[in-house]
């Protein structure tokens, strides 16, 4: 069993943050088997929580018209049914006329624990990792607070806070997979810093850089920057803390950072160079940047559940419950707790609720602009989730105060113990009012509908399922948006301009115009973009309404073009009524060769291979521009096959998001292939450090029996 662990005993004179004094006997465990008793008290209510869902065939967690529901579903069958068969998405042809789809973090496609979705069947797998992730982030508080010298009932009480608190159990309700998998790792990131400045080492490194490198795969990149930022600046306050040299600390701390980000790389590069032309706007005007910040009043969030919000489309972005008894605890551990690493708790938990308030502050816009990665993005609130960690940890510090009280008096040590149980029975209710769940049936009832009714007449169209987002890629239906935070910039930016001297074909499409512009659609733009149907859900049934205007082919020929600059020219042009799309393309450099116009037909076939490749065959009697009406994205790349009459294909941006390229009279016979250079680079790169990083934990391993043995 291994002699008994006492929390404060050990000695830490180099560490002037701590003098807590000895719990005793409420704090007693054998050091051997913490950990594992910490893991099978915090699995026990993730399983009692989970257990009726995870043991339902169809049930899903989450509300029924929530993101899981209507894109994370979506995401995780279409990327790991392609993985399955060996491929590697990098492309999405199902959403926004097409848009990348593996750089878009989301894909989350090389995250280790995400090996479930190809194991196990989508829902049980979907169900399975929110539940993995719920007590992941308990335990890894755990940890956290352990290494820290917190007791073993403050550190799990610090646990169950930072789990079943409202900044991260809330994003259930919604179906916020991504958020709950990317948070999850928060507490070990702040761990490993804490641990590499104490104790620098070459195994310690190893380590952090796994940690920062799970939580960047995990897919949500927000959560990897926002957590950057506040460990860094933790890191840099702990720099200055500790004493000692710091060059190797510092020189340590950037090898960490390094480490993590190259064998990450294959990820982030693509991401990177995706994001310079297919980034949703991050909504930068005051007005907009309210909605996406933690307002002011949502401090009372920290003692009422906010159910009464629930229809609020932000109330899981702005929750930041702890319920009274934690808080009260959090309080006595800021006030009583004999160490000064409270100041920094309390410092982080101000700063993150401050940042997340952001455009309600008034010098916001300057720290966005001179601050790296807060500028970057929209959904400020996300912040609040600092706050929550830095207060379960001060709640710890708080029971530990309580229970360390010496004496003859014992009531302090049962208050504590009282407030820690009524604490989590707060938590544990509330949690429990985040965690609906509904019928997945009824998402493959809507897709056995649309095979039945939709598919035989779909043909080359596309669809527009305004409420449903990314829905229609778990279809397999071609859908003329979503809900991709890696949004074609010039693809949308044609589907919201508007012309108000043109009427619209149809009325505008979209939602509270203050977060989000409508789309208007008018007839050249619906032809274009191929709109064939039309799905509105009336009454739990699909109705199918054909659009008022034919949609063109994937592929034709044109013999007339005309040069426009890129932007407001290209828009204006395309909204024309003058406009026929059919017979000419918009381009912003000259062709060649040059088109001509033809009276005789021309031929345009096109097969896809893979989501990745297009075979292209043309044939055409003279020279003539063939227009492919999917988005047009610079990682594409054209390769001539043998038997093709042509033997370079220069691909550009024609009608201001489509695919344009110049052919010669003849026969034509190339392929299409998606391969953006950062996915290139970054594959090499992250094998590279793979290699190495490898090498570096055989040497480490082998290292630390030699060690051994000279000690003995």
């Amino acid at each position: 069993m291994g002699e008994p662990i006492k929390p404060n005993a050990p000695d830490r004179s180099r560490d002037p943050f701590y003098s807590l004094g000895d719990p005793g006997r409420w704090f007693t465990f054998p050091a051997s088997s913490l950990k594992t008793w910490a893991a099978i008290l915090l699995a026990i209510p993730v399983l009692v929580f989970f257990g009726p869902i995870l043991l339902t065939k169809d049930a899903l967690v989450s509300i029924p018209n929530g993101d899981l529901a209507n894109q994370f579903y979506a995401w995780r069958d279409f990327g790991f049914s392609e993985l399955r068969q060996g491929r590697l998405s990098l492309w999405n042809p199902y959403t926004y006329g097409g848009a990348p789809f593996f750089a878009g973090f989301q894909s989350a496609l090389l995250y280790p624990p995400n090996v479930i979705f190809l194991i196990l069947p989508l829902v049980p797998a979907l169900n399975l990792s929110i539940a993995l992730h719920v007590f992941l982030a308990g335990y890894f508080t755990f940890l956290w607070l352990a290494g820290n010298r917190l007791g073993f009932l403050p550190a799990l009480l610090g646990a169950f806070v930072f789990m079943f608190g409202g900044a991260y159990i809330a994003h259930l309700y919604p179906g916020h997979l991504p958020n709950l998998c990317a948070a999850a790792w928060i507490p070990l990131v702040f761990g490993s810093v804490e641990k590499l400045l104490d104790k620098p080492s070459a195994k310690t490194l190893l380590k952090g850089s796994a940690i920062f490198a799970f939580q960047l795969l995990s897919g949500h990149i927000q959560y990897f920057a926002y957590t950057l930022l506040l460990a860094g600046l933790y890191g840099l306050v702990l720099l200055v803390q500790y004493p000692g040299n710091r060059a190797p600390k510092i020189l340590l701390s950037l090898g960490l950072l390094v480490t993590a980000l190259g064998l990450t790389a294959v990820q982030w590069l693509p991401g990177l160079e995706a994001a310079s032309g297919n980034l949703r706007e991050a909504l930068s005007t005051p007005q907009a940047g309210k909605y996406f910040s933690f307002h002011p009043s949502g401090l009372w969030s920290l003692f009422s559940s906010g159910q009464d919000g629930q229809e609020s489309h932000l109330w899981w972005e702005s929750n930041l419950y702890l319920g009274f008894f934690p808080f009260l605890l959090a309080l006595y551990g800021f006030y009583q707790a004999p160490t000064p690493r409270k100041w920094l708790l309390g410092g982080l938990a101000l700063l993150s609720l401050l940042l997340a308030m952001g455009y309600y502050l008034p010098f916001y816009p300057f720290l966005s602009r001179w601050i790296p990665l807060l500028g970057f993005f929209r959904g400020v609130s996300k912040f609040v989730i600092f706050t929550q960690l830095a207060l379960a940890f001060l709640a710890g510090l708080g029971l530990q105060s309580l229970l360390a009280e010496k004496g003859p008096r014992s009531w302090p040590r049962y208050l504590g113990l009282s407030l820690g149980a009524l604490g989590i029975a707060q938590l544990w209710y509330f949690a429990s009012s985040c965690a609906p769940s509904f019928n997945s049936a009824r998402l493959q009832e809507e897709a056995e509908y649309l095979k039945a009714n939709l598919s035989p007449r779909l043909g080359e169209g596309r669809v527009f399922w305004s409420s449903h987002d990314d829905q229609a890629l778990a279809l397999r239906v071609p859908d003329i948006w979503g809900d991709d935070p890696f949004r074609p910039k010039r693809y949308s930016a044609l589907l919201r301009y508007r012309d108000a001297s043109i009427p619209e074909s149809l009325p505008p499409q979209g939602v509270d115009p203050e977060t989000y512009e409508p789309l208007y659609l008018t007839g050249p733009k619906m032809r274009l973009i191929r709109l064939a149907y039309l799905l509105e859900s009336r009454d739990h049934q699909l109705a199918i309404t054909p659009a008022p205007v034919p949609p063109l082919p994937r592929g034709f020929l044109v013999g007339k073009w005309r040069k426009v600059s890129a932007g407001e020219d290209t828009l204006r042009a395309v909204n024309s009524p003058d406009f026929d799309p059919g017979t000419e393309v918009l381009l912003e450099n000259s062709p060649v060769p040059p088109p001509e116009p033809s009276s005789q037909g021309g031929s345009v076939s096109l097969r896809d291979i893979t989501t990745d490749r297009v075979e292209v065959w043309a044939k055409t009697p003279k020279p003539q521009i063939l227009v492919i009406t999917d988005n047009m994205d610079r990682g594409w790349k054209s390769l001539a096959l043998p038997d093709s009459s042509q033997r370079e294909y220069a691909l550009q941006v024609g009608d201001g998001f489509a695919r344009a390229i110049p052919l010669s009279a003849g026969v034509h016979h190339f392929e299409l292939r998606y391969e953006p250079l950062g996915f290139t680079i970054g594959k090499w790169v992250s094998l590279i450090f793979l290699l190495i990083y490898i090498g570096a934990w055989v040497w480490v391993l082998r290292l630390q029996p030699e060690e051994a043995a000279l000690a003995s």
